[in-house]
């Protein structure tokens, strides 16, 4: 190991299963996520603050070697053909609502509401159609508008597309049930929202493909980066960590804290549910 390396991990204050994880991944780490490591033992000891600690373990296990969920693995390799098939709500839908803060779909999922989601279709919208297609488009309301598949080069069957895309918003809504979870972080609504001009009039093509373009990349963020499901494995091992009988008081309540906001995906059942981790605080 190099000596410097060697050095640095020598005066960190965490476990000795978290420095291995370091070494072994500062050897082989993608240079994208060099700053995963990097930027908060930087920060630690610039500022001596036990916060870039948390950091630091939370991207070790949550990140770096967690086992990314297939769900999300399959949304950033197909998210520009989710993105054709996205629930969006527009503002001009939202005169239809007595009480829009309350009604609206975007409303109904930051409140955590399940039932929304039995409601929602994945349906082909109007927007970022093929440029082969000349079919006339209907006006911004065209709920019901269909593309023939023919113009659309799709990869995923219909019942692979809608499996993947509920599972997307049923963990961002989960997210949003559990205030825990969040800790004071916002979470990406999954629902586009799409305005009108100043002047009352529909937005143009372009700045509608940004706005799902834009959406798709946050919420993949969010469920891939700043929300992650923890796996199996990472559970374990970090229960153990603050369990055992060695892990002095200090050392365990910094790991209770960098991992509290903990939750686990069971693809058997495809469900979700909180952690240990997020009970023993």
């Amino acid at each position: 190991m190099n000596i410097f390396i060697n050095r640095i991990l020598d005066k960190l204050p965490v476990h000795t299963h978290t420095k291995d994880v370091i070494a072994k991944e500062l050897n082989n780490i993608k240079r994208g996520q060099l700053p995963l490591l990097q930027d908060p033992i930087n920060d630690y000891f610039l500022t001596g603050s036990k916060k870039h600690l948390e950091r630091l373990i939370f991207n070790i296990y949550f990140r770096i070697s967690n086992q990314v969920p297939q769900h999300i693995r399959l949304f950033s390799i197909h998210r520009k053909e989710l993105q054709l098939f996205w629930p969006y709500e527009t503002h001009r839908s939202l005169f239809q609502y007595n009480n829009p803060k309350r009604d609206s779909l975007r409303s109904q999922l930051d409140r955590g509401k399940l039932d929304v989601l039995k409601n929602i279709e994945y349906k082909r919208h109007c927007w970022m159609m093929p440029t082969s297609c000349t079919t006339p488009k209907q006006d911004i309301e065209g709920f019901e508008f269909k593309v023939p598949g023919s113009f659309d080069k799709l990869r995923l069957q219909e019942s692979e597309r809608n499996e993947l895309l509920d599972l997307i918003f049923r963990q961002s809504t989960f997210i949003a049930r559990n205030p825990v979870l969040l800790s004071g972080k916002k979470r990406q609504n999954p629902i586009v929202e799409i305005p009108m001009s100043p002047m009352g009039e529909d937005l143009s093509e372009a700045r509608i493909k940004n706005l799902f373009n834009k959406k798709t990349l946050n919420v993949l963020y969010d469920l891939r980066d700043e929300f992650p499901a923890i796996c199996d494995e990472n559970e374990q091992l970090l229960l153990s960590i603050i369990n055992h009988g060695d892990t002095n008081r200090n050392l365990r309540r910094l790991y209770q804290r960098a991992c509290f906001r903990s939750y686990t995906f069971d693809p058997k059942t495809k469900d979700f549910k909180l952690s240990q981790l997020c009970k023993i605080l």
